[in-house]
């Protein structure tokens, strides 16, 4: 089957530069929409804007994906294009909760008593997100105490009527990839989104990493962080006044392998809270947070063990829940895993980066 040629490097290109473009004019709506939350703001027909801007996020993700998976893409275009994927991650989940505070605004204006919505914001989703905004090292192959540690950078997301007093320690859970397959299988309800662990909002349209982002199962369904971290060092947040980011660097450091099969990891801290506007919805809390999924990872203890690692954590890059794949995806996966897993044969690319975005 013939590639794209001179026409899909100019489609590449072109689709790249324009979703760059249209990131850069995202960030600003944001950037203003928080401002003038801040001072109090509230318009009535400010909801459609907020709504219109989460569309067009996905409709970009979505175009993303087709073009990694249509069109054979050169190391600085699939650079560009991975990078890409979690910063609109990002802007989605600022959108919405955007959308949230204004839903929530309105409502105050028009009731003397909370209604409904404001009185189930106990749930987190509507309050607080964690998102995976870079990855060190994945998707890849990953030895036991290694001294190159893999790193997951996670940002938490607050509502513009949401106070962060206090975030504690990241750490992750980990999650096989049939675990990940039975959600996909079993579907994710509103309520499923609504409960205090479930944080991914975009498992309605997006196939964000190798598998649409699909709410947490139950902790019992997991490892957790003590089966396969050597070095459960606390991973604290930090602040950033300049761009008021809680961030959180968590080092994936193995004292043990996950035996066949590729495995996925999340984030997960308890933050402190305070709702501003009083009544049902207001006062302050402690609220679980979860993130995204990482991209597919595995870890050996023996150097035999790499080349079947390899092969299926690059079965599930590749494949996901499909059965077949175009070519162009297969090329393009291909030559990202080479570039993350074998980054030192390749000039430029020392250190394992490129692999998450970023």
């Amino acid at each position: 089957g013939g590639g794209g040629g001179a026409d899909g490097e100019h489609t590449a290109h072109s689709l790249l530069h324009t979703v760059c473009t249209l990131h850069d004019e995202q960030a600003a709506q944001i950037a203003n929409g928080y401002e003038g939350a801040a001072r109090g703001e509230v318009v009535a027909d400010s909801l459609a804007p907020l709504q219109q801007a989460q569309q067009q996020v996905l409709r970009e993700m979505d175009a993303l994906a087709a073009l990694g998976n249509t069109v054979p893409l050169s190391m600085q275009e699939l650079s560009v294009h991975v990078s890409l994927l979690p910063r609109l991650r990002l802007q989605l989940h600022a959108l919405e909760l955007l959308a949230r505070h204004q839903e929530r605004a309105l409502l105050q204006q028009q009731y003397e008593r909370p209604p409904p919505l404001l009185q189930r914001e106990q749930c987190a989703p509507e309050l607080l997100r964690l998102v995976v905004v870079e990855q060190s090292g994945f998707p890849g192959v990953m030895a036991k105490g290694r001294k190159t540690i893999p790193v997951v950078r996670v940002q938490l997301l607050a509502a513009p009527h949401v106070e962060v007093l206090d975030v504690g320690a990241a750490s992750a859970l980990v999650y096989t990839e049939s675990t990940v397959e039975e959600q996909l299988n079993g579907g994710t309800s509103a309520a499923a989104r609504d409960h205090d662990d479930a944080f991914d909002v975009l498992d309605r349209n997006a196939t964000v990493s190798a598998v649409p982002l699909a709410a947490a199962p139950r902790a019992a369904s997991s490892a957790t962080v003590s089966d396969l971290l050597g070095d459960p060092t606390d991973h604290e947040f930090t602040y950033d006044p300049a761009t008021a980011a809680h961030t959180a660097q968590v080092r994936m450091l193995f004292s043990g392998g996950t035996r066949r099969g590729a495995v996925r990891a999340r984030i997960t801290a308890k933050a402190t809270v305070r709702v501003g506007g009083g009544g049902a919805g207001g006062g302050e809390r402690v609220l679980q947070v979860l993130s995204d999924y990482t991209e597919p990872f595995a870890v050996v203890t023996h150097e035999v063990q790499w080349e079947d690692a390899a092969r299926e954590v690059f079965r599930a890059l590749v494949f996901a829940e499909a059965s077949q794949v175009r070519w162009e995806r297969f090329a393009n996966a291909l030559q990202r895993f080479f570039l993350v897993t074998v980054p030192q044969e390749v000039d430029g690319a020392a250190g394992g980066g490129g692999g998450g975005g970023g």
